[in-house]
């Protein structure tokens, strides 16, 4: 059966729609952001958009931001590379620097990471940054590591940072 319920044949490959998924890792049958190849791989379906927002194994991250920081859906043990933050003082402000993984598999999937900022974990805010750093090839041969400096407001009592996956 193909994703839509239609009898196929075991014998010949359909030749309309047919994609090879092992040399074409784009096809993203239901414009979840996630490749179809690799929602196979982990028995996710690639005809429900649905499951990009999933988080399977309750680790905190969806299956969209388990694929884009190279983690297992299926495993709480691996969430993917992780994003760090360190707070430093630079003439009486207050600085704080986030360190985040950039992979290949990001750019070639249109992702990006956004930052937020929160005083009271209900309301986010995008929060600016600027890079100062790269560490090429940080986790491994595709996936770096990027400093931003996060810019924020200095009149904030106490702050909160997460990041998602766009």
């Amino acid at each position: 059966m193909d994703g839509f319920g239609n009898t196929v044949s075991t014998a010949t490959s359909p030749s309309i729609g047919f994609h090879e998924y092992a040399s074409d890792v784009y096809v993203d049958s239901d414009s979840d952001q996630m490749p179809d190849e690799w929602e196979v791989f982990y028995s996710l379906d690639p005809m429900s958009a649905a499951d990009a927002a999933f988080d399977l194994d309750s680790d905190g991250r969806s299956s969209l931001e388990e694929f884009a920081l190279s983690g297992n859906p299926f495993d709480p043990a691996d969430s993917g590379y992780a994003v760090s933050y360190s707070i430093r003082s630079v003439d009486g402000a207050v600085v704080v620097d986030q360190l985040l993984p950039q992979s290949d598999r990001l750019n070639k999937h249109g992702l990006k990471i956004g930052a937020y900022a929160s005083t009271n974990l209900v309301n986010w805010e995008p929060v600016g940054s600027i890079t100062t750093g790269i560490d090429w090839y940080f986790f491994n041969t595709d996936a770096h590591r990027i400093t931003n400096e996060l810019i924020i407001n200095q009149d904030w009592p106490a702050v909160f940072f997460k990041i998602n996956v766009e």
